[in-house]
Parts: structure tokens; C-alpha cells; sequence
């Protein structure tokens, strides 16, 4: 199981690697890394230099959590809703890594990061869908049981009006969601979004 570290606890903090002949060194703190506690490997972004324009230095690397040195893995975080997701801290202490450890050019991380962006949209895609399933659920069961004038809300044609028109807004996102997917596994990303 693998998670994506981007992101630093402040502005200023950077986690950054730095290249020195054959060996690879991270220092750094990456925060709400989703999967974290459970992830073998993590796909962490650094930066190799305070020079020139952020997306131009970046670069990611591939750590494996579970077996490396100076990997300090916090606690797991609490969170409103999603609470699966084990979101934690990941601190990076001088970790040793190699060459072959880069993921794609040095330097080239700002397309990792805009591909791996895309492929994010569409896994937050299905939880928003996902969420708003259960709020349709959770309605529909509500109108059945709250009452008006003697009888259900689920009576009243405003309230079948609302709930008509969340069931086809459901149905239009699913579609979506189906179709970037569906786009995705045929390696056509762009399209699908």
C-alpha cells in the first residue's frame, strides 16, 4: 500500500533532498498524509533548492516506511468524517536513499505533481459522490419520519420536488465519476476530465 506526502506543516517548512554522488538524503516533515499509518511506501515531494520557481525544483522520491532509517511515522490524526482514512505526520530525519529512489528527472517533479494531481480529482470525485449518496440516504429516511400536519413530509410535493431533483444531480455525478474512471483505466486521463 503506498501514500502521497505533499504536504508541509507551514509555508516556510520544505521538506527538501539533497544529491550527493550515489546517495540521496530527505529531512523534512510532510502533514495529512492519508494512509500514512498503513502505507508500506510513500511518494514523498522535496525540494532540491531554495533557487528559481517552486514547480522547476521539486522532485519526488519513493521511501519505503516500513524498512528505512530516520522514518518517524506520528500519530494518527482526528478528522471530521472520513475517519478511515489514518491521516498522520511523517518525519524524514536525514533518510538515506539512492538514486534509483528518484521518481522521474530531478528537478521534473512539478509534472509528477500535476499528473498525480489529476488521478487525485478523481479519487476525490468518488468520495464527494460517495458522501452525497449518504446524504440523499440520510434525507430520504428523515422525510419518511418527520411528520407535518399529521403525516410524513415525504407527502408534501416540495419535499418530493427536492428529493426528485438530488436523486438526478446523484445520478449526473455517478455518471461522471464512471466516465473519468472509465477514461482513467484506458490510460486517457485528459478526456476523462
Amino acid at each position: 500500500m503506498g501514500a502521497l506526502a505533499c504536504t508541509e506543516a507551514t509555508i516556510e517548512c520544505h521538506t527538501t533532498v539533497k544529491i550527493d554522488g550515489d546517495k540521496v538524503y530527505l529531512n523534512g516533515t510532510k502533514s495529512f498524509v492519508t494512509g500514512g499509518k498503513y502505507a508500506d511506501y510513500a511518494i514523498v515531494m522535496a525540494t532540491t533548492s531554495e533557487e528559481g520557481p517552486e514547480m522547476e525544483r521539486l522532485t519526488f522520491v519513493i521511501v519505503d516506511l516500513k524498512n528505512t532509517l530516520g522514518v518517524t511515522i506520528g500519530q494518527e490524526q482526528t478528522t471530521m468524517g472520513l475517519n478511515t482514512i489514518s491521516l498522520v505526520e511523517i518525519n524524514f530525519n536525514n533518510v538515506e536513499l539512492t538514486k534509483e529512489d528518484i521518481l522521474g528527472p530531478v528537478n521534473g517533479g512539478g509534472k509528477v505533481l500535476l499528473t498525480f494531481g489529476t488521478y487525485m480529482r478523481l479519487g476525490d470525485s468518488a468520495i464527494g459522490l460517495g458522501l452525497a449518496e449518504r446524504a440523499y440516504s440520510e434525507a430520504l429516511e428523515y422525510v419518511k419520519v418527520r411528520t407535518f400536519m399529521n403525516q410524513p413530509l415525504l407527502y408534501l410535493q416540495t419535499v418530493q420536488h427536492q428529493l426528485a431533483q438530488m436523486k438526478a444531480d446523484l445520478e449526473m455525478m455517478r455518471l461522471a465519476v464512471y466516465y473519468a474512471a472509465e477514461k482513467a483505466s484506458e490510460g486517457n486521463m485528459a478526456a476523462g476530465l
